[in-house]
């Protein structure tokens, strides 16, 4: 009597059904999809800049004048992101953004209102409305998909980062990090998404001054501020232009910068009170002290207490 083992040499493979036998045509297809959905928009190639193979060089020229670039990593010099840079400018000029302010013309704004409010519970829908109706900094706060339709269309570079995607002004603030620092930086990110990275400063820019006028600010000093926000920008990535990758990743606004405006400021703005409530509150949104705002001890495990977002 033959064993287990020569039975199943001898036998003949079973037969796959129909379902195993698509299984691996489906991933092709899947891998495929998932590979289409990661191309990145193309960005003009600086002149000396190479895709493989060695560096080259004119006939005659010498090896040390051969282009410096790390084409194995993609690493732009200084000088080329520049390069660059400015080609992306000529494709989309500052003026450009001027010109065009709706991207998608004509909207009905209570149809995206009432697209926003699909997925949120119901019953609380109404506060929501009440809220935003208190004024008009307040209905820009609860807008944001409002105002992303709006720039749809509008001017861009063409370069994507991951965006804030709610990018206000009420929207920074003071926390710990783990590593027990006051940092000033972006603390709300639950409308994150890839955008142009002109989406998060226009909507930064429009915050202020909305916000201005709220407050009874003129319309000069509005616009001043709207200036001095995407002037601070441009300030800072030009300060970051020469640092490292890691550098300008890790690079962040620390408790002593801010009290170095505060100090430029002097007389004019009365803020070092402000600034000490600020810290002390600052001191305390560490992730332990979240931890225990946001869970309850229930049966000697932590549950995370139901508290749903009002705006």
């Amino acid at each position: 009597m033959a064993n287990s083992t020569e039975i199943s040499r001898n036998s003949e493979p079973p037969t796959l059904s129909a379902t195993a036998r698509a299984l691996p045509e489906k991933e092709e297809k899947r891998t495929d999809e998932v590979q289409k959905s990661r191309k990145l928009t193309a960005v003009p190639k600086p002149s000396g800049a190479r895709t493989s193979g060695p560096a080259s060089r004119k006939k005659g020229q010498p090896k040390s004048k051969r282009p410096k670039i790390n084409a194995t990593l993609g690493i732009l010099t200084k000088e080329q992101r520049h390069e660059a840079g400015k080609a992306l400018r000529e494709k989309c000029p500052r003026k450009s953004h001027r010109d065009v302010v709706l991207g998608q013309g004509e909207r009905d704004v209570v149809k995206l209102i009432e697209a926003s409010n699909k997925d949120r519970l119901e019953n609380l829908i109404p506060v929501r409305h009440g809220r935003m109706a208190q004024s008009a900094f307040a209905y820009f706060r609860g807008t944001a998909l409002i105002q992303a339709h709006d720039l749809m269309g509008t001017p861009s570079s063409g370069i994507i980062v991951h965006s804030c995607g709610d990018c206000h002004l009420m929207n920074f603030g003071g926390f710990a990090t783990p590593e027990r620092n006051i940092v000033f930086d972006i603390n709300d990110f639950d409308e994150t998404l890839p955008a142009p990275f002109e989406w998060d400063l226009k909507r930064l820019a429009a915050s202020f001054v909305i916000a201005a006028r709220w407050r009874g600010f003129t319309d000069d000093q509005a616009r001043e501020m709207a200036v001095q926000t995407a002037a601070a920008y441009r300030q800072s990535m030009k300060k970051r232009e020469s640092t490292g990758v890691l550098e300008a990743w890790y690079s962040r606004t620390t408790i002593a910068d801010v009290q170095a405006l505060v100090r430029e400021a002097g007389d004019k703005i009365d803020m070092g009170g402000r600034l000490k409530g600020k810290l002390a509150e600052a001191r305390k949104q560490t992730h332990e002290h979240v931890f225990h705002n946001l869970t309850t001890p229930s049966r000697g495990l932590p549950r995370i207490v139901d508290q749903p977002p009002l705006i």
